[in-house]
């Protein structure tokens, strides 16, 4: 493979000859543009191969890549299960710690966790909603009730678990879960 910065310049001595003769194409021009043209067919057919080339390494890498998600995919998953196991084997034996020396575990509550089924069921006191409206508009929403240029409705998860843990208020609407995890120490 030619060198391209070599390929470059031959074509900047090319044009500069050609400038020299005003655009007459002498023997020692046609001689340069013949070797300019034999060097630009072979860089660019040499370029093909490396690309080429590179194409089938970033396969290659693709498929390992694949394959290492795969395998870290199902150590995640055996991983999961040998913690379930491990969480039904405390749960079953009534204890909530155990340690060994090297190891303490306990069982511990996750956080709550709050999934929507249906916004409509859901009371006004748990949804927020955000405006999109001019300052004039804003002055004038005390006053008039102008509508707005744009509202977004989202609930309030936060108020949602606060009354669930504060009064257990279950909402219609809203699944109230929670689950046991192992903590390790």
């Amino acid at each position: 493979m030619s060198n391209l910065w070599n390929l470059r310049q031959e074509y900047v001595e090319l044009g500069d000859a050609l400038v020299e003769t005003r655009g007459e194409v002498t023997p020692e021009i046609q001689a340069l543009m013949d070797k300019a043209d034999t060097n630009t067919i072979a860089t660019v057919f040499s370029l093909q191969d490396v690309r080429e080339q590179l194409k089938d390494y970033a396969e290659i890498c693709k498929k390992r890549a694949d394959e290492f998600y795969d395998k870290a995919t199902r150590y995640l998953a055996a991983e999961k299960k040998l913690k379930q196991i491990q969480i039904d084997a405390l749960a079953i034996s009534g204890r909530k710690s155990i340690a060994n020396g090297a190891h303490k575990m306990t069982l511990q509550p996750t956080p709550l966790k709050i999934e929507v089924v249906s916004r409509e069921e859901i009371p006004n006191r748990y949804l927020n909603v955000s405006l999109t409206v001019t300052m004039d508009e804003y002055q004038k929403i005390k006053e008039l009730g102008i509508t707005p240029i744009k509202a977004k409705t989202e609930e309030n998860k936060k108020l949602l678990a606060e009354d669930y843990k504060r009064d257990n208020i279950e909402v219609s609407g809203v699944e109230y879960t929670t689950d046991v995890t192992i903590r390790v120490t």
